[in-house]
């Protein structure tokens, strides 16, 4: 998660949409957190990010769900005189079985983390999430909408990636129904199950509610504009979160360092079951 980070970053080139070859997976790393993820090692250089994509890919035709990378690159200067960032999103889409249909919806989490940092919580612990929903909704025999499963990249520099993938969407015309973002929900450290929920939309606030409350974790109703999902309701689009909480200190102490290799267990099976409680209502529509 991108913590105390200028937003002020305009999106000036966007490169075409072509699929990018998956690299050979990556085995995770030896010593493997509870749960295991697919995603458990640095993340940040152009060859790591690429070798994520691969893995990605590879895992979303193992579910069986079409999936593509999307390149992009950018003119932005960036604190550290970065400039001309290249990167891809990795989108996977699961169509309605409706064929009349018109619902789109995105499930997002970013892939990349901060250099020297394994981000198993910081994000392995998103993707993951956005994988066990992919899973489930593929196994349905009737969605009402289709589904966008996207890893975005470069959310460490300013939520670079979900800002490409905002500005793809408005350009495109499709009506996007709502984006959802999952950003370190791995860690819990009082133990009182609270996920920090951020949400423009009263309707999708009311269903995260509805839904935790048959489940051992709480939301806290409060805004954050530091991860994906601002991107897009800079965008105008309809967006939820949710993370870890942040406000109270209870955060991982771990987060973008060397020691972030482990979740907690019940937090993170207790964020995932919400996320999947909500898709399946959602698509159930």
């Amino acid at each position: 998660m991108l913590r105390h980070f200028p937003l002020a970053i305009l999106l000036a080139g966007l490169a075409a949409c072509t699929t990018v070859p998956a690299s050979p997976p990556a085995p995770p790393a030896a010593d493997c957190a509870a749960p295991c993820f697919l995603l458990m090692t640095e993340r940040s250089t152009p060859e790591q990010r690429e070798a994520a994509r691969g893995v990605l890919l590879a895992e979303f035709a193992r579910i069986g769900i079409a999936a593509e990378a999307r390149p992009y690159a950018t003119d932005e200067v960036f604190p550290g005189t970065q400039r001309g960032l290249t990167g891809a999103n990795v989108v996977a889409t699961l169509p309605a079985t409706d064929a009349g249909s018109t619902r789109h919806i995105v499930i997002a989490a970013h892939y990349d983390t901060v250099p020297g940092s394994p981000g198993v919580d910081d994000n392995g612990s998103g993707v993951e999430i956005v994988l066990e929903v992919a899973r489930r909704l593929a196994t349905l025999e009737a969605r009402s909408a289709t589904v966008h499963f996207v890893m975005l990249d470069q959310e460490e520099l300013g939520l670079v990636g979900a800002r490409v993938d905002a500005a793809r969407w408005r350009a495109s015309g499709v009506p996007l129904e709502s984006m959802h973002n999952i950003d370190m929900v791995g860690w819990d450290s009082d133990n009182d199950g609270v996920i920090e929920f951020d949400s423009n939309s009263a309707e999708l606030t009311a269903l995260y509610q509805e839904v935790a409350a048959g489940l051992p974790v709480s939301l806290l109703v409060t805004t954050y504009p530091n991860t994906d999902h601002e991107a897009y309701r800079q965008a105008g689009f309809t967006v939820a979160s949710v993370s870890q909480e942040f406000e109270d200190g209870s955060e991982n102490p771990a987060y973008h360092s060397p020691a972030d290799t482990a979740v907690q267990r019940p937090y993170y099976e207790g964020t995932r079951d919400l996320l999947l409680g909500v898709f399946e209502r959602l698509v159930a529509e």
